[in-house]
């Protein structure tokens, strides 16, 4: 029997915050709630750089509570090549974007 994970597929444009937000989204419980230390999965850049340069991916849970009762989520949260990255074609591109689709 397969496992349900909820997929996140992040895609824009290069440098504008695609592996902060999941960073952002995979830390969020862990740092803010059980006081934990924000750790870099995704790798960012302080400039408009692209820093991705194939998918990467990373599942994590969330427990929330659904008239009064706790579940645990599994989310599969892919960070994407952004588009108009000048370092790789624009075939390349699309090609790990649809990577990242096929999940």
């Amino acid at each position: 029997m397969s496992e349900d994970i909820r997929n996140i597929l992040l895609i824009g444009r290069t440098g504008q915050g695609k592996s902060s937000l999941a960073n952002t989204i995979v830390n969020d419980e862990k740092c803010f709630e059980e006081g934990g230390e924000f750790n870099e999965i995704f790798k960012e850049s302080d400039k408009s750089l692209s820093q991705t340069k194939k998918i990467q991916e990373e599942i994590f849970n969330i427990d929330r509570k659904v008239n009064g009762k706790v579940e645990s989520v599994k989310y599969r949260i892919i960070d994407t090549v952004g588009i108009g990255d000048t370092s790789l074609s624009q075939r390349t591109v699309l090609v790990e974007i649809a990577k990242g689709c096929k999940k």
